[in-house]
Order: structure tokens, then sequence, then C-alpha cells
């Protein structure tokens, strides 16, 4: 469904929506594969996995305006009085 959704976008926004959506549920089921599987070696791999569905889902909420940014600078000038 996200690449349908991805074919038909029009608009950067919403390709970009679709592209993380799909992410989404591709590192969704590499997680649960890796859970199934239980492999003492592949620790490493699924918190890199577990980091980026994170990432992906911060990003959508981003998107949404659900989550607001909290990195970088925070500027603010003080008022006289």
């Amino acid at each position: 469904m996200d690449l349908l959704t991805l074919r038909h976008a029009s608009t950067s926004m919403m390709q970009r929506r679709a592209w993380c959506s799909y992410a989404v549920h591709l590192t969704e089921y590499a997680w649960i594969n890796q859970e199934q599987m239980k492999k003492d070696r592949a620790d490493g791999l699924r918190d890199t996995v577990l980091d980026l569905h994170w990432f992906f889902h911060v990003q959508l909420a981003r998107m949404a305006g659900t989550f607001p940014a909290w990195e970088g600078i925070r500027l603010v000038r003080e008022r006289s009085a």
C-alpha cells in the first residue's frame, strides 16, 4: 500500500511521507524477523533496526506536526524593561 501511495503522490511532501511510512513498515518486519531468529550475533543488527524504526516514526510525527523539533539551538532575545 505504501508503494502505491508513493506512486500516486502529487507533491514532494506526500512522497516523503510515503517513503517514511514504507521504511517504518520495512524496519518493523525486519525487527520481527530478528526477534523470531533470536541469534546472539544479530544483537547489533536488531539495535540498528530498532533505532531506524523509531527514527522514521519520529520523522512521520514531525511531518504531521504532532512532534515538535527538539534539536538545535534556540535563540531567545531578552526583553528590555
